[in-house]
């Protein structure tokens, strides 16, 4: 009989790493997302999924839509998959887990948003910030700085505050809350 392309079952992932998710395997570093603001062809990003949401569509396919972001900014990927494959998918990509990917950047007609598309890779990674440090030789200190003793102003805890301008080599810090008795119990 002729050979029917809808019978050819096309796999998730090509070969068995057990990091590889989606698509063929690839090495490359990712560019952190800052530095991606337009049309750029194929590239890499790695991040953190922090919304998730599927659209089934026809021809027994789904979209698989995720914004990720690496701590210096957010985009959306946009993929399509065969509705077979969703069980193997949707176990890895989720929300809170963290990704590297590989597709094309593309300007999305829908919105008009910069998203990344035609996915040709997605893996497991380990956990990754990006620390934010003060290499300025000379240290500052920061005379104002809020807590969330301050009405409706301040969100951080004063220890946090006092913590990081430690690792951060300051010297000093003033807590100036304002209208309370300010942090000074802490």
């Amino acid at each position: 009989g002729e050979f029917r392309k809808k019978d050819f079952y096309r796999p998730v992932k090509i070969g068995d790493d057990p990091n590889l998710i989606y698509g063929r395997n690839f090495e490359d570093e990712p560019i952190s997302l800052e530095q991606v603001i337009t049309e750029m062809g194929e590239i890499t990003v790695h991040g953190k999924i922090i919304s998730f949401d599927t659209r089934k569509i026809r021809n027994e396919k789904t979209i698989l839509m995720f914004a990720i972001t690496d701590f210096t900014d957010t985009i959306v990927v946009k993929m399509f998959a065969r509705n077979d494959q969703l069980p193997d998918l949707l176990g890895d990509i989720k929300k809170g887990a963290f990704l590297k990917v590989k597709g094309i950047t593309t300007i999305d007609k829908f919105d008009g948003e910069l998203t990344i598309g035609s996915v040709s890779g997605i893996r497991k990674i380990s956990y990754f910030t990006v620390q934010r440090k003060d290499l300025y030789p000379e240290k500052r200190v920061e005379l104002h700085c809020h807590t969330k003793m301050s009405d409706m102003d301040g969100v951080s805890e004063v220890k946090d505050i006092v913590k990081r301008a430690y690792q951060w080599g300051h010297p000093a810090i003033a807590i100036t809350d304002h209208g309370v008795v300010q942090s000074f119990p802490d």
